[in-house]
């Protein structure tokens, strides 16, 4: 464990773990699983020499999901520019794989609960619906997945930020293609939020119709600090309150 925390490669290892351990590929398979585990980034780590970048995202973003693990969001850049996998389609999978199996809800870590609550407004009860109206599909309607797709929603939960959230901004290899459906104010949006890491001091107000748009937007990623929302929304939330 701590030649992987120390990025220590198989060549520089001490002898009596090599001779431990027995092959490099024995190595790699260790540095694989540690680095999986607790979500190290692949370039920061030893694990960039055991398996490529794309491949180990790919492997990253499945160990979490079958795992029922959060969305590693400080992952997200990666994530999203490698396996195209956003917040709401993380757990969008993991949701369909849940009713496909026929488990529990309750099988769900409360942070990862919440976080899928958020984004996809399905708790415990709105699941047991669903798991109801499938059945309801046909004896085999957990094979048949366009089904089990027809109950969960289409987009994610309207934009709700927080006073913790910090501007970040992820794409996919096929944004370039989505960024021509936008609007003016989601393109201008984006033009700032892309200048964030150049000038923090940026002027980022916006409004919170167009922030919402633009999360739900699957082909992008962003996370918004709610200071850069128009006052407006505040407004909103105290007559809701």
């Amino acid at each position: 464990k701590k030649y992987v925390e120390s990025n220590i490669e198989w060549n520089s290892l001490p002898e009596k773990i090599r001779r431990a351990l027995g092959t490099i590929q024995e190595w790699n398979s260790f540095v694989l699983k540690y680095s999986l585990e607790n979500c190290i980034r692949w370039a920061d780590g030893v694990v960039k020499t055991a398996v490529p970048e794309a491949e180990y995202y790919r492997l990253l973003i499945e160990f979490q999901g079958n795992n029922l693990r959060l969305y590693p969001y400080h992952l997200a850049a990666e994530v999203i520019w490698f396996t195209n996998t956003t917040n709401f389609i993380f757990y969008h999978k993991m949701i369909e794989n849940l009713l496909r199996q026929e488990k529990a809800y309750d099988l769900l870590p409360n942070f990862t609960a919440r976080d899928a609550l958020q984004l996809l407004g399905i708790g415990r009860n709105q699941y047991i619906d669903m798991t109801n109206r499938c059945k309801a599909k046909g004896w085999m309607w957990n094979k048949k997945g366009i089904n089990i797709r027809e109950e969960l929603p289409k987009r994610p939960m309207e934009l709700k930020p927080e006073s913790w959230w910090s501007i970040t901004l992820s794409i996919t290899k096929n944004f370039s293609e989505t960024i021509k459906e936008l609007s003016g104010s989601e393109a201008t949006l984006l033009s700032k939020l892309g200048a964030w890491d150049e000038d923090p001091e940026v002027d980022t107000n916006l409004s919170n119709e167009t922030a919402d748009k633009l999360k739900k937007q699957n082909d992008s990623g962003a996370s918004l600090p709610s200071s850069s929302l128009s006052s407006s929304h505040e407004t909103n939330n105290n007559n809701n309150n």
